[in-house]
């Protein structure tokens, strides 16, 4: 009996390793997280999880093993490494698609914000000692929604996702109030094409981005927080690691060349390039709809003016008291200084009650009067272009009418582009009711304008005021 009982234990482990063995090779089959697992990049049988040789693609047993002796259909299987980051950095070390690396995601704001996990409650949260882990917004098997597999192992579909931290949770940065505005970016409503309420660029729901939602803008293995707000034209940290275009100017009121650049190209984005993906005529997305975004022609450096985003503007001479704000004539803005949140929570074009996705209001309606709250004002100092009782303060202006003018309601947009001007300079717009003509001369100009009921007269432009 003894002789035996030493064969038969031997025999018995054996068994029970060629068993767990056996297990593991056929998992797959099984099906992890209600039958995702073999649709997604990991379980392919062609493509999938391949960290040990001589291992079918997808199968478990390059994540998992099965203690000896476990019990089949137990579920216990043990991981070749510490769940966390550790683990998927075995294969995701380097840049694939929207991830660039295990280098750049480590200083991004996911990377470092240890303290932050997946708040809950769908799915369900996860413990604070989670934060920073790739677990927070993946699952390594999968997942199945309504609408299928959700793409690149996802916990959840589109910028259900991203809200579900940033949209009143956890997150550190809420924009769900944003896109609750009436205008606000396109998102995917967490299943099919894009839906907008762009109402302003004549967009339909069939026109609008196909890059829709967080992704188009963010990356979230990138992306960082800046510890101070920048200043144009720095790259703002929240926008790298995205897809975006190099922009090269040609002549006045032409539209640029555009070269795309992939997100995996490290060198920092300046905001526009990321603006100009789909606001650039020749890059814009979604057909004949997206050409309606086109503004990239209007800030060209070689118009006649043109507000300061791809270049410091002409005019570098004014007095610096006409400006607010510590603005300057000098410094060149950023697309959100203008295209922004009303509510001053966030930075950025997510959303606003304001047309335009502007972050303040813009009157463009003759005899609607301007107060000094108003978008133009953010910069332009209100005192000298749109309070009579301004004093000294009016004499700032180039053109001495302008606080008078601003007054009876015919604000900013009846004489003046927003973006820029082509052919006429100090951002003059030629429109009826409005400026019909303006003259260049050595003193700055006069304009004719069709608004008054006596002869059209003719004001005059001074150059320059610098004091």
């Amino acid at each position: 009996m003894g002789s035996r009982g030493g064969t038969g234990r031997p025999e018995k482990v054996m068994r029970a390793a060629l068993a767990a063995i056996a297990i593991v090779l056929l998992a797959p089959d099984a099906g992890a997280a209600g039958g995702a697992y073999k649709e997604t990049a990991h379980g392919d049988k062609e493509q999938g999880v391949r960290r040990q040789r001589g291992v079918t693609p997808g199968a478990c047993s390059h994540c998992h093993s099965r203690p000896i002796g476990a019990v089949r259909g137990s579920g216990e299987m043990t991981l070749f490494a510490p769940n966390d980051n550790t683990l998927c950095f075995t294969c995701h070390a380097e840049t694939r698609g929207s991830f660039t690396g295990r280098a750049r995601f480590s200083r991004s704001a996911h990377g470092l914000e240890t303290g932050l996990a997946w708040p809950g409650p769908e799915p369900r949260a996860r413990p604070t000692t989670d934060g920073g882990k790739c677990l927070n917004c993946h699952d390594p098997h999968g997942v199945r929604d309504g609408a299928g597999v959700i793409p690149d192992m996802l916990r959840l579909r589109g910028e259900a996702l991203c809200l579900g931290c940033h949209g009143g949770g956890r997150g550190s940065k809420d924009v769900g109030a944003a896109f609750r505005q009436p205008y606000h970016h396109p998102l995917t409503g967490g299943q099919g094409p894009a839906t907008s309420t762009l109402r302003s660029t004549g967009l339909a729901t069939a026109g609008a981005p196909a890059a829709a939602g967080c992704s188009a803008c963010h990356n979230p293995h990138v992306e960082a927080v800046a510890a101070t707000q920048r200043r144009a034209p720095a790259p703002p940290p929240s926008l790298q690691g995205v897809a975006h275009v190099r922009v090269t100017s040609g002549a006045p009121g032409s539209e640029p060349s555009t070269v795309p650049v992939p997100a995996d190209d490290a060198t920092p984005a300046a905001e526009h390039e990321v603006c100009f993906g789909c606001h650039a005529k020749v890059t814009a997305r979604g057909g004949g709809s997206g050409a309606r975004l086109s503004v990239a022609a209007q800030f060209n450096p070689a118009n006649a003016s043109f507000h300061p985003v791809l270049a410091q503007a002409r005019s570098t001479d004014l007095d610096r008291a006409a400006f607010a704000n510590g603005w300057t004539a000098d410094r060149q803005v950023y697309c959100s200084d203008c295209h922004s949140g009303d509510d001053g929570r966030v930075r950025g074009p997510h959303g606003s009650s304001y047309e335009h996705i502007l972050k303040k209001r813009y009157p463009t309606v003759r005899g609607e009067k301007m107060v000094a709250n108003d978008l133009c004002f953010d910069c332009h100092a209100f005192k000298t272009y749109g309070d009579p009782a301004g004093g000294a303060a009016v004499d700032r202006s180039r053109f001495p009418g302008h606080a008078s003018h601003v007054a009876r309601g015919d604000g900013c947009f009846v004489c003046h582009e927003s973006h820029g001007a082509a052919t006429q300079p100090t951002l003059i717009a030629l429109r009826t009711p409005g400026i019909t003509s303006f003259k260049p001369d050595m003193q700055g100009g006069s304009c004719t304008v069709s608004c008054h009921r006596t002869a059209p007269p003719s004001a005059k432009y001074r150059t320059s005021l610098r004091r």
